[in-house]
């Protein structure tokens, strides 16, 4: 009896072990591909809570008193702007587009707080304005608010910071607008990713695995029109499978994003729904494009499958890459597929998405996906890859 079970189990740990392909997709990649993507956000994670090494803060300062941003010990560490009172407004939009990181504004009695005797009912107020949703300008806004704070402290509490009003230069719907831009790229993925994993191994590795790919391939048709075929039908079934989780998550972005709360409402228009409509089909034909492959690939359907879950981790490990700070505008970017639909999501959702980096993005996704519908065709043609046990 205990020969029996160490001869099964010695002949499956050499079915295991023989076949280089199973041990690759499920021992080595599964590990390989988790290291990647959590390094890859840690690191991704740091670089959006930290300012890049070098980089000197720029704040504007109205009313501040001679000699005051050196005795604070701000030197070296923010570049100052004094500017005057009757640019407050357009300071404040200034710190919202990001080229000032910080604005403080002194009233105007600031430099006669020695003289203050107590009880005083009102003491001088300095206001800082940030915007909270940008690392440089959180950062900036940390260090002028220590450095008065301990400034005060040695003066006794002759003035307060930022003691009534907003100051945070982010609006609640911006804020709102960021956070789904945040989290929602990466459920999309998700649920795209998942649908061509189904549906494309089926089709394909099921079909050899149950033989019937040779009556298919013997058939009067080019194989790039087989290929154009599969490629299109099972990427309008994924859509279609993964088509109730991506519409509830569409639908839900006006109560997600406080359009239906009492405040101020973002509004989600025809367009946005549209281009979110179009990058997820691209996306779509990309996933089943490189699933088709590593499908035509395998010799059975858990053998695809088998390679495609590490693949869900990198699709899944891009889509998180839309959590870590704004999208980018570098058209460059919208030309790598499945990234550029995560930076277009982001875009979109933030109200920031151009015309010209959603085409980039559709344009190349679809070229990718082409190249994809080449290389399936090739396969076909090769009966050493269709017909391989």
């Amino acid at each position: 009896m205990k020969g029996a079970i160490a001869t099964v189990m010695k002949k499956e740990f050499k079915r295991f072990f023989g076949d280089f392909r199973l041990v690759s997709s499920s021992l080595i990649l599964p590990g390989l591909m988790v290291y990647i993507m959590y390094s890859f956000m840690g690191s991704a994670f740091l670089s959006f809570l930290s300012v890049e090494e070098g980089y000197i803060l720029k704040a504007a300062f109205i009313n501040m008193p001679q000699g005051l941003f050196s005795e604070l010990g701000l030197d070296g560490v923010i570049e100052p702007h004094y500017e005057s009172i009757e640019s407050l407004e357009m300071l404040k939009e200034s710190v919202k587009s990001q080229e000032y990181d910080a604005l403080a504004v002194f009233p105007d009695n600031f430099g006669d707080i020695e003289a203050i005797v107590f009880p005083v009912k009102d003491v001088p107020n300095v206001e800082i304005f940030y915007n909270s949703l940008e690392a440089k300008s959180s950062a900036a806004y940390s260090i002028i608010v220590d450095a008065l704070t301990m400034y005060e402290e040695s003066r006794v509490n002759l003035f307060d910071i930022n003691k009534a009003g907003e100051y945070n230069l982010a609006t609640d719907d911006e804020i709102a607008g960021f956070t789904i831009a945040m989290m929602l790229p990466i459920l999309l993925i998700m649920f795209l990713f998942t649908g061509s994993l189904a549906i494309a191994t089926e089709s394909i590795a099921g079909e050899k695995e149950r033989g019937t790919i040779s009556t298919l391939l013997v058939t009067p048709i080019k194989r790039s029109d087989l290929a154009l075929g599969k490629i299109f039908s099972l990427a309008l079934i994924a859509l279609l499978c993964s088509l109730t989780t991506t519409l509830g998550s569409l639908m839900s972005l006006p109560k997600l994003m406080g359009a239906e709360s009492d405040g101020a409402a973002i509004k989600i228009t025809p367009a946005m729904y549209a281009n979110l409509f179009l990058i997820s089909l691209s996306t779509i034909l990309v996933f089943i494009s490189i699933m088709s492959i590593i499908s035509a690939f395998a010799k059975s359907v858990k053998e695809a499958q088998a390679y495609g879950m590490p693949l869900m981790v990198v699709a899944v490990a891009l889509g998180a890459s839309g959590m870590f700070g704004p999208n980018s505008q570098n058209p460059v970017l919208y030309a790598i597929p499945v990234y550029n639909s995560v930076q277009s999501i982001s875009a979109i959702l933030a109200a920031k998405a151009s015309a010209l980096n959603i085409s980039i993005a559709v344009a190349s996704n679809t070229l990718f996906s082409a190249l994809g519908v080449v290389a399936l065709a090739l396969m076909f043609s090769n009966e050493k890859i269709m017909f391989s046990k």
